[in-house]
């Protein structure tokens, strides 16, 4: 029973075998619709992580420890929700260290960041071996 896709022969609910790829898919897709669910449009409530009023009491923002930190950044890793490249980053941390300890010192001088960095939401990735990323 050769078949030309990457999936093999498959049986209907009734015993008769599927042979066609156009078959095959439109048997997974209708099995794929009766276990699924159907969306209703409304997200799940999301409580904040961190309120409005909370302070920070003191966090290093030196030029040596943003160096190290760009430093340990994956060259070749994925854009982030920013879209710059960590290459492009690590080319760029000469220039970047002080303007980068200035901004942070700054935020950390008040007490406070933007309301946006609030706003980030963080999901731990496992890789195969079950690690955190």
């Amino acid at each position: 029973m050769a078949c030309s896709s990457g999936v093999g022969a498959l049986k209907t609910g009734d015993g008769s075998i599927v042979l066609s790829d156009s078959a095959k898919a439109e048997l997974l897709s209708e099995y794929f619709v009766s276990t699924g669910v159907l969306d209703n449009g409304v997200l799940p409530p999301v409580r904040p992580v961190v309120s409005d009023d909370t302070f920070l009491e003191s966090i290093d923002c030196g030029e040596d420890k943003i160096r190290k930190e760009i430093k340990c950044m994956k060259a070749n890793g994925s854009a982030g929700p920013d879209s710059y490249p960590p290459i492009l980053l690590k080319k760029l941390a000469p220039s970047l260290v002080a303007p980068l300890s200035l901004l942070y010192s700054s935020f950390m001088s008040v007490g406070q960041v933007p309301s946006e960095w609030k706003k980030t939401r963080y999901c731990n990735s496992h890789t195969q071996r079950g690690t955190r990323i």
